[in-house]
């Protein structure tokens, strides 16, 4: 048997446990609460994997590989960026943001934003901002796996593009966070598996050892074994492109996908946020290997079209089939585990933010009628949104990252710090929230339009959302400063 059947038999085996496991969650969800957040039962270990292998996916296998592979040792800027700050945030941040969760018993982060204020306007306005940003998130995670997809099986890029949104779009609407939590559990684990076996396999066991490597490197470009390499441009050419990058990655913990775990840990005592920020360090510090085997790649000479598929054609040209086509599945499932949940994020907070605490709410619904109705619209949405972006990716963009950055760029600048700062300090207003996220809205995408590179808007846009958040807060007066979060 050869790479291919391999390949089927295992992608065989993971879409059976999807299904399995979405059928097993939809028996679980009896209402909104326990189809959006679990109804807060989950242990902080599970979530905490989950939310690693939510934040780690196709950025871990395909786009930071991708990006040393095509940049050298300067291309590791962003793995490392996230691998230290995104923990280091939230257990900063997260003991005030705790509070009001409990108070308010919020189930997303519009909702956090509409329960701090009492506002429906911040809680809309939080959703439709997710829904923007995620969309694109959603639509790169889907292009990673017709990249990894076509690899494998020789199929057109599209076919493994569909096959995802069918199979991801089932197992969320089915099963709802529940569902999420089991696969991006058990997708964590085998990341942090594959991870490892890439470094040793390919980095560490390199012909010769990592300085021959590294001196293949240099033939090629000596720029490639520098602290920043000119040609990475906004990746890594500078000091001053490495902190755009990381400072937005810092806030990643309070985007709506990553929040999703946040919200479902089964209570916010300092025993539980410990463990949950150390147990996902580790595991980011494993995920922030696989870059070095996007420079292995380079040194073998892998010629790849695409530089966020040359791990996977690595590993398809070097490996053995059997360890290949499980290699090239792990992968791909890692991929899936990112999707699900932005779909989720995406579906749960128009269901449930829009429809069910604004529009059902001010049509004077009982709670029965308005729970069993967001919970159906949850559903509806994740299948039309999956649809969506699977016609948005069609064709691929050049670079994953660069373009997951034009949504997850956005709520990492824009909605994440109003999140923050709202959580940590009191006199943040209601005013302030909504003006800096519109504000901030109409100056980042400009930027985009203008030509910035999604990076660089997104460091010189979250120091102007700080600023228009404390500005505004310190020229109004807060509402219901008694009750405001600490």
């Amino acid at each position: 048997m050869g790479l291919v059947g391999f390949a089927v038999f295992f992608l065989v085996i993971y879409i059976a446990f999807c299904i399995g496991v979405g059928i097993y969650g939809q028996r679980k969800a009896k209402g909104s609460e326990q189809y959006v957040v679990a109804k807060r039962t989950m242990n902080p270990i599970i979530i905490a994997v989950a939310a690693a292998a939510t934040v780690g996916s196709g950025i871990t296998f395909l786009g930071c590989p991708g990006f040393a592979f095509k940049f050298g040792y300067p291309g590791l800027w962003y793995s490392t960026s996230w691998t230290w700050l995104v923990p280091l945030v939230t257990l900063i941040c997260f003991f005030s943001f705790r509070k009001l969760v409990q108070e308010k018993g919020s189930m997303t982060i519009p909702g956090f934003l509409g329960d701090r204020y009492n506002s429906d306007t911040a809680r809309v306005l939080g959703v439709l901002l997710a829904c923007v940003a995620q969309i694109f998130f959603l639509g790169g995670q889907y292009t990673g796996a017709g990249h990894i997809m076509s690899t494998i099986f020789d199929i057109p890029y599209s076919y493994g593009v569909i096959l995802m949104g069918v199979v991801v779009a089932f197992y969320v609407a089915a099963g709802g966070y529940r569902s999420i939590a089991v696969t991006n559990t058990a997708m964590g684990f085998l990341m942090a598996f594959c991870a490892l076996l890439l470094f040793f396999s390919a980095y560490v066991m390199f012909p010769g050892g990592v300085s021959a490597l590294n001196a293949k490197l240099v033939s090629i470009d000596p720029n490639t074994v520098q602290v920043f390499n000119p040609k990475a441009g906004p990746i890594g050419g500078s000091i001053m492109a490495v902190l755009c990058i990381a400072l937005p990655l810092a806030f990643y913990a309070y985007s709506p996908q990553t929040s999703a775990h946040l919200l479902a840990t089964k209570d916010f005592s300092f025993k539980t946020i410990l463990t949950y920020t150390f147990v996902m360090w580790g595991l980011f510090m494993i995920f922030g290997l696989t870059p070095f085997a996007g420079l292995a790649a380079q040194a073998h000479g892998i010629v790849s079209p695409k530089p966020d598929a040359a791990l996977a054609i690595m590993v398809k040209q070097l490996y053995h089939p059997l360890f290949a086509a499980f290699l090239l599945i792990a992968i791909l499932s890692a991929i899936w585990s990112t999707a699900d949940v932005v779909l989720f994020a995406i579906a749960t907070g128009v269901s449930n933010d829009l429809f069910a605490n604004v529009i059902f709410k001010r049509m004077g619904w009982s709670r029965d009628k308005i729970d069993k109705w967001n919970m159906r619209i949850a559903r509806a949405l994740v299948v039309i949104l999956s649809i969506i972006s699977v016609l948005l990716v069609l064709h691929p963009p050049q670079y994953l990252v660069v373009f997951i950055w034009i949504g997850l760029g956005s709520a990492m600048v824009i909605v994440a710090p109003v999140v923050v700062i709202s959580s940590i300090w009191k006199r943040a207003t209601k005013a302030a929230a909504i003006g800096s996220m519109i504000i901030g809205v109409i100056i980042f995408y400009t930027m985009l339009i203008k030509g910035v590179q999604s990076f660089t808007a997104s460091g010189i846009q979250l120091p102007i959302t700080f600023a228009t958040m404390i500005i505004i807060s310190l020229f109004t007066k807060p509402e219901h400063l008694e009750e405001a979060g600490g």
